[in-house]
């Protein structure tokens, strides 16, 4: 049975970089919104987890301290 998802990868991402251009725009800092923005986009680069939720990103994490 596929669960659909609660908030797309996809819409995290999006969401995200509007959080990248407000804080340019401010100057402020965003330390880890580089490694957050790579565990989006290699999640909806896996054809197996780009359709899930959120979660999906916690086996990115995963793989990548393999």
């Amino acid at each position: 049975m596929t669960v659909p998802a609660a908030f797309s990868v996809a819409l995290g991402l999006k969401d995200l970089s509007l959080v990248q251009a407000a804080a340019a725009e401010t100057s402020a800092a965003l330390p880890t919104a580089g490694i957050l923005q790579g565990i989006f986009e290699d999640t909806l680069a896996d054809s197996e987890l780009s359709e899930l939720d959120w979660s999906a990103m916690a086996e990115i994490t995963r793989r990548r301290e393999g």
